[in-house]
């Protein structure tokens, strides 16, 4: 059998970064790196989440990753990473070590694999049973799937850790801030929108070209500081919307910029 038959590659794309992963910034065109090899994506990742976290204030860079389990956006986070479905706005992030990304992105039925310290992931390995046995044991992880997969669509987002936002209490700051980000923005495409309201509700809406209504979500927020990242909008539906400055807020990546009315 040919060994390069069963060697999984990974495709691999740059948001906001260069390809030596040296320069930061929305500016920076995307970087197509094609398809990898598992140890040369591992060598990527550590290198990307070693980025001084200081340089990450002012940009949001990510890694594109598709693999078997699907295409996740990778962002830097203490030294590891936290991952996303790039196909659902809401979807939850999962935190990995660089070293377990390949693997994970490997397995497409595997039920999410805990991390133990080191950040190698866990497996179970059934023991040998009774066919009966075995029924009842695959019918309760099935249930267990199901379970968990209600728990992560319904449950609060974002689920970045509670301890990487600072509260901002300073009543100046806030009304800076308060007065600074109210307005309505636009991605580049224009087919989404958030509109800040100085009632301290975010609606997110995303329209097309057909005559139907757009989506929208509206959430409220509250000013926070967050680790990496700098001062955000806090919200439960929406995540952490990054205050970039005066006319740029960045959401899930893509900066969105204030319309002039």
């Amino acid at each position: 059998m040919s060994s390069n038959a069963s060697t999984p590659v990974y495709t691999v794309r740059l948001r906001g970064i260069s390809s030596d992963l040296q320069q930061l910034g929305p500016e920076i065109s995307a970087q197509d790196l094609g398809n990898l090899g598992a140890a040369q994506v591992i060598t990527l990742l550590k290198e990307f989440a070693a980025i001084d976290p200081v340089r990450l204030v002012d940009a949001d860079p990510h890694v594109l990753l598709t693999g078997a389990r699907g295409s996740f956006s990778a962002k830097p986070h203490q030294g590891r990473l936290l991952l996303q479905s790039t196909g659902e706005i809401n979807a939850s992030y999962i935190e990995l070590a660089p070293e377990v990304v390949p693997s994970w992105l490997d397995d497409a039925d595997a039920v999410l694999p805990a991390a133990n310290a080191t950040g190698a992931m866990s497996t179970i390995t059934p023991p040998a049973t009774t066919s009966r046995n075995l029924a009842f044991g695959l019918l309760f992880v099935s249930l267990l799937v199901l379970a968990f997969s209600a728990y992560f669509t319904f449950r609060p987002h974002p689920v970045i850790p509670d301890d990487n936002f600072s509260p901002i209490t300073d009543k100046v700051q806030l009304s800076r801030l308060q007065q600074q980000v109210v307005g309505l923005y636009a991605n580049i495409d224009g087919d989404c929108t958030l509109l800040v309201s100085a009632d301290g509700k975010i609606t997110f809406a995303e329209t097309n070209d057909s005559d139907v209504s757009p989506d929208l979500t509206t959430s409220s927020y509250a000013f926070a500081d967050l680790a990496g990242s700098g001062s955000v909008l806090r919200t439960d539906d929406l995540g952490a919307i990054i205050i970039r400055d005066a006319n740029n807020l960045i959401f899930y990546g893509e900066n969105f910029v204030r319309k002039t009315r």
